[in-house]
């Protein structure tokens, strides 16, 4: 008997958690409250999303086993590198440096971020129809654009990089403009859904529509989505990374708009992540590939657009940023200055190693710069709120 009123009355406070009706919820809360209950199920909605994420982990750590094998069948595997190869500036210092410090990673199979991108697509569809989480139609489709269209250019380099079809090659620039013109879809939906704002807390307003908003919103995606596949170079590196950077985005949803739908897409990312970073771990066994690298990148902009915190973003980011323009600024100085190098190799993470680093001390210690940035990104939000 006492088992049925647990189930019944932490039943109807979840069902009825985002009802209208104030006499519905009274009467559930009086329900509760008479049977010394209302502290227990009180926690359920928030302990559903951990035991959510669980599950998440251990379907996709069960599917990873057999899509491991199955990539080594197909042999989609990263690919064996040429001897004396160049860089695009003719250089073949920096080749020769890559392959010393990561050549023998050659042949690793790669695709693992494609798993993890289906699996966030399958269980957010699932959510959004069967569980008591009130996900929106349009927060919905936005998630899905994120990871659809930017896990479509990513599949499509990995095509290209692991099969070698020279037919499929693109310049940089038109690779850009795809992803702009991705950037630019997303951005349109989440402004016109009223879903992205950027927030000026010293100002005392908030940006929620307009062309400077669609701008800013195309630059995040776009940046970010490249920044996250500029960083996955090292075994656990990204994941890892993007780990401990959900943590301060869950933190921020719940502060902000308290949008269930975000949470339940970061909790299920969170599950589906560290279900691959098992597998990551120095040796890995599976590589991300560009598939789950943008689309995660993507993923990370979105967030930052629909809780408004767009103004924190160079700080718990820093990590991704720093990389990503450590890498710009070795292109542009070879590119204006006869081939002249800022770093041994870029991006950071690699020269890190160039200079003598294990490469697992270069993943802690950006490990631990990641969860520092977080932090600090944390305390000045609630300084300012």
């Amino acid at each position: 008997m006492v088992f049925e009123q647990v189930f019944l009355t932490c039943f109807l406070q979840l069902h009825f958690s985002n009802c209208c009706d104030d006499l519905a919820n009274e009467t559930i809360l009086l329900t509760l409250q008479q049977n010394n209950l209302y502290l227990i199920c009180n926690m359920l909605p928030a302990v559903n999303l951990y035991l959510m994420s669980a599950g998440v982990f251990g379907v996709t750590f069960l599917l990873f086993v057999p899509f491991i094998n199955l990539v080594y069948k197909l042999k989609i595997r990263d690919p064996q590198r040429l001897e004396g190869r160049k860089d695009r500036f003719g250089d073949s210092d920096t080749v020769a440096i890559y392959d010393k410090i990561r050549g023998y990673k050659a042949g690793t199979p790669t695709g693992g971020g494609l798993l993890i991108v289906l699996a966030a697509l399958i269980f957010y569809i699932f959510f959004y129809a069967f569980s008591v989480y009130e996900i929106s139609l349009g927060k919905l489709i936005l998630f899905l654009l994120g990871l659809v269209l930017y896990g479509l250019i990513g599949f499509f380099d990995d095509l290209k990089k692991v099969f070698k079809f020279s037919g499929l090659c693109l310049r940089v620039r038109y690779k850009l403009a795809i992803q702009l013109a991705a950037a630019s879809l997303i951005a349109y939906w989440g402004i016109a859904n009223g879903l992205f704002m950027i927030k000026c807390p010293f100002l005392g307003y908030e940006i929620s529509s307009g062309f400077f908003l669609f701008a800013l919103s195309v630059l995040t995606i776009t940046f970010m989505s490249n920044a996250f596949n500029i960083l996955d170079g090292i075994d656990g590196l990204s994941s890892g990374s993007l780990l401990i950077t959900l943590i301060p985005l869950a933190i921020f949803v719940k502060s902000s708009t308290n949008d269930i739908a975000d949470l339940v897409f970061i909790f299920i990312l969170l599950g589906a992540t560290m279900a691959y970073l098992y597998f990551n771990i120095k040796p890995a066994r599976l590589f991300m590939g560009d598939t789950g690298a943008l689309a995660l990148g993507s993923i990370i902009g979105i967030i930052t657009l629909t809780t408004g915190t767009l103004w924190l973003l160079p700080v718990f980011g820093m990590v991704y940023i720093v990389d990503a323009l450590s890498s710009l600024i070795q292109w542009t100085s070879k590119y204006f200055f006869n081939g002249k190098k800022v770093f041994k190799i870029a991006p950071i993470h690699h020269h890190f190693e160039a200079i003598g680093w294990d490469d697992t001390k270069v993943v802690f210690r950006f490990w631990l710069a990641q969860a520092f940035f977080s932090l600090l990104a944390l305390g000045l939000y609630f300084l300012v709120d």
